[in-house]
């Protein structure tokens, strides 16, 4: 998948197949990130996530002796 999307190069050496990660493509795809029209949706899971979080560690209840 890394391969197909331009992330990582790989080549043959004989019998090994070295890869290499393209970090300059990393740019565009945190632009991407950041710009697109996702950027709000990644917000809102993280925002909904944290209030279950939350509300799960309202409910622990610590061990004696711990």
């Amino acid at each position: 998948m890394l391969r197909r999307c331009g992330l990582v190069e790989q080549r043959r050496e004989g019998t090994r197949w070295p890869c290499r990660l393209r970090v300059d493509r990393l740019t565009g795809l945190r632009t991407w990130i950041d710009d697109g029209p996702f950027r709000f949706a990644f917000d809102d899971l993280f925002t909904f996530r944290d209030g279950l979080i939350a509300r799960v560690d309202s409910y622990v209840v610590p061990l004696p002796g711990a």
